[in-house]
């Protein structure tokens, strides 16, 4: 097996592994009593993260992805994703807080790694979305 396949198969397994996560997430919210479209919306979120972004390179599983946030908002979702705005980030934020806090519930991270996630969703969170703004004035966008 030459390394792309060995890729493509680590990526399969982790996109397999984050099909059971997914329900599982969405099943807590909507236990939660979020309305459907926000649930739709907080999955799409955590899935493209953990099934697009968290695979592009290293594969990296949503249990570890968390280290990733940082770069995941700061950089990529703001140059590499044109629906990215200020308003998706926080979205983005909010999702990534939900899903953490239900990952801890089911034993997927431990308390610390969830508090480590709170931290740093709290400490980047007006970086990122001031990352929108300095890039929107290079292009002349107006939010």
């Amino acid at each position: 097996m030459d390394e792309y396949e060995q890729w493509e198969a680590e990526v399969k397994k982790l996109q397999e592994e984050n099909e059971g996560v997914l329900k599982g997430f969405q099943d807590y919210l909507e236990r939660s009593g979020l309305s459907e479209k926000t649930i739709r919306v907080h999955v799409g979120n955590i899935e493209f993260f953990g099934n697009d972004y968290l695979t592009r390179e290293d594969p990296t599983s949503l249990a570890d992805g968390w280290s990733m946030i940082d770069e995941f908002l700061g950089y990529y979702f703001v140059r590499k994703c044109m629906w990215s705005s200020p308003a998706t980030t926080r979205q983005y934020i909010t999702s990534f807080k939900k899903f953490y806090a239900y990952y801890y519930e089911v034993g997927g991270i431990s308390k610390e790694t969830l508090e480590k996630v709170k931290f740093e969703l709290k400490e980047g969170k007006e970086d990122w979305i001031d990352a929108h703004g300095e890039l929107d004035e290079l292009l002349g966008w107006d939010w």
